[in-house]
């Protein structure tokens, strides 16, 4: 997986989306941000995907991958990656490393 093709398809996608479809984006995004700071941070994000019966273990690997400025939380732009790779299935490869 390429995280940096990733993140451009899914900038791309996101700017072609309806405004129904953004403000649905917008309102999962504010779903996961139960401390209203503007950002998920890497707690929010786990138990998010607990609440939702993702059991995994590479969720803490997965948003070291969306977190591109590496501040340690996905800001809204990050985040529209994760949903993408969500919509389209995409599935990151821990034996690759990418």
């Amino acid at each position: 997986m390429d995280i940096a093709k990733v993140r451009e398809a899914a900038s791309a996608h996101y700017e072609g989306l309806v405004e129904d479809q953004k403000q649905m984006a917008q309102s999962y995004f504010a779903h996961m941000d139960t401390n209203r700071s503007g950002n998920i941070s890497i707690d929010e994000f786990v138990t998010y995907l607990s609440t939702v019966g993702s059991q995994s273990n590479y969720h803490y690997w997965l948003f070291a991958q969306l977190d591109k400025d590496n501040n340690s939380t996905l800001n809204f732009k990050e985040l529209v990656t994760f949903f993408y790779m969500l919509n389209r299935e995409i599935r990151p490869s821990l034996e690759s490393g990418s």
